[in-house]
């Protein structure tokens, strides 16, 4: 089990996390901390965010962190930790306003470790293809994309080009269409050569029969 370190920074006014940010109760921390930077929190951000989740020690942290998960499941509490993980993935020096396409993928499948919707593989998949050029994710289309997980179904049958949502998705549910589609011919394919062979098994079975009669006839 992976622990936190800390350590004071210059004139102690910065306190840094020296562990990976790649775990989700890493994420859940850096949320209730509110930290405007991976993996450093300001001294203000640290003292006020063990203040909220009630823990004086680093030893207090980590035994808060069980709870904290717990209360992360909650639908305001994981709405409100979505929307901060689109933040904290932003190079504030940089003054992104935009996520890379690898820190967005990154961040999908971190902030849904508990609960993974069932279409979130298909839509990382169609990103990394990058049909489209997709080089960043706005905060809209990440903010949209957590309702897209809880209004459309896995099948996409009820998702609609006339609703308000994002292009990307306009792009994404036609290239998911066509690739079920393709998927649907090459197992039709399949199932035909299959059904093939086997009749041209049964029929050689079949000759074998007829040939090995008495007389040579059936």
């Amino acid at each position: 089990m992976r622990t936190l370190s800390w350590k004071r920074g210059w004139r102690g006014s910065v306190t840094t996390c020296t562990s990976t940010p790649a775990e989700f109760k890493v994420l859940v921390l850096a949320g209730k901390f509110q930290a405007a930077t991976m993996c450093k929190f300001t001294r203000r951000e640290f003292v006020e965010g063990c203040r909220a989740i009630q823990a004086d020690s680093l030893q207090g942290i980590c035994q808060r962190f069980s709870c904290l998960l717990d209360e992360s499941r909650g639908e305001e509490s994981f709405k409100d930790l979505y929307r901060f993980t689109f933040q904290f993935g932003l190079d504030a020096d940089e003054g992104q306003r935009s996520l890379q396409r690898s820190i967005a993928i990154a961040l999908w499948r971190l902030v849904f470790t508990l609960d993974t919707p069932p279409i979130l593989e298909r839509w990382l998949h169609f990103l990394s293809e990058n049909p489209c050029g997709v080089r960043g994710i706005s905060r809209d289309t990440w903010n949209m994309f957590l309702n897209f997980t809880q209004s459309i179904g896995p099948d996409l049958s009820n998702y609609s080009e006339d609703e308000a949502w994002p292009s990307l998705f306009d792009s994404f549910v036609e290239w998911e269409t066509e690739r079920r589609r393709r998927d649907r011919e090459e197992q039709d394919e399949r199932r035909r050569r299959m059904e093939e062979e086997q009749e041209q098994e049964e029929r050689g079975e079949a000759d074998s029969v007829t040939d090995c009669s008495p007389d040579g006839r059936a």
